[in-house]
């Protein structure tokens, strides 16, 4: 049982961190489409 646990844990951290990255990499996405949009109309 406390074999289990751990793996189960070990899963659950990884997707945690999978997770993360692809919030950051939704984040930085739009951030790079609001900066586009905003110098847009400059052009």
């Amino acid at each position: 049982m406390k074999i289990v646990s751990q793996t189960f844990i070990k899963y659950i951290l990884e997707f945690s961190n999978v997770v993360k990255q692809w919030f950051l990499i939704r984040n930085l996405y739009n951030v790079l489409l609001f900066f586009y949009f905003i110098e847009m109309p400059k052009n």
